[in-house]
C-alpha cells in the first residue's frame, strides 16, 4: 500500500524501518518496556514508540478499554470457580502473552509509517494519520460499520460458546 501512496523514498525508508526498527522482536520489547514503565526517552526508537502511542497510533486502543474491563470481570468470576491458583497463574500468563504478541504483530507496521513520517519531516498529527492508514483503521466506521458490527457480535458468541468447552481458570 505504501508504494502507492507514496513516492518510492518514504516507500524505501518504510521498509527499511519496518525491517529494522519495527519489527516483531522489536516491537514486543518495546511493549515490554513499556508496560514496566521502563522507555528510555533517550534512545529515538524509544522516544518515538512513546510519541506512537501516547498520541493514539495504536489502531482500536479506545476499545481496549473495554476489553480490558471485561477482561477484569472475567478473571473475577474465574477466581470464584478456581481452586487452583497455579494453572490460573499459568492461563493468565498465557494469555497476557499472546495478547503481547498479537499487539506487537498488529501494531509494527502502523509503527514503521508513523516512523517514516516522522523522519520525513512530517507533523506529529500527520504522522499518526499516516500509521492509522497503512493498514484497516478500524477506528473509522464507513458503509461496512454495520456488517462489521454483526460480524464482531458472531464472534463474541462464537467465543463465547467455545469457552463453556474449554476448562478455563
Amino acid at each position: 500500500m505504501v508504494w502507492l501512496k507514496e513516492d518510492s523514498s518514504y516507500a524505501v525508508n518504510f521498509n527499511r524501518n519496518y525491517a529494522t526498527r519495527a519489527n516483531l522482536l522489536n516491537m514486543i520489547r518495546l511493549y515490554s518496556r513499556l508496560m514496566n514503565g521502563k522507555l528510555d526517552l533517550t534512545d529515538p526508537t524509544e522516544m518515538l514508540f512513546s510519541q506512537f502511542i501516547s498520541n493514539g497510533g495504536e489502531t482500536g486502543y479506545t476499545a481496549m478499554r473495554d476489553l480490558d474491563a471485561h477482561k477484569t470481570k472475567i478473571k473475577k468470576e474465574l477466581k470464584k470457580l478456581s481452586s487452583d491458583p497455579s494453572v490460573c497463574k499459568v492461563w493468565n500468563a498465557s494469555f497476557d502473552m499472546l495478547d503481547l504478541f498479537n499487539k506487537a504483530a498488529e501494531n509494527s507496521a502502523r509503527f514503521a509509517a508513523f516512523i517514516t513520517s516522522r523522519e520525513a519531516g512530517r507533523t506529529l498529527d500527520r504522522s499518526i494519520y499516516d500509521a492509522k492508514e497503512i493498514s484497516v483503521n478500524f477506528n473509522k466506521k464507513g458503509a461496512g460499520a454495520k456488517f462489521l458490527d454483526s460480524y464482531g457480535a458472531q464472534v463474541k458468541n462464537d467465543i463465547r460458546d467455545l469457552s463453556w468447552k474449554i476448562p478455563i481458570c
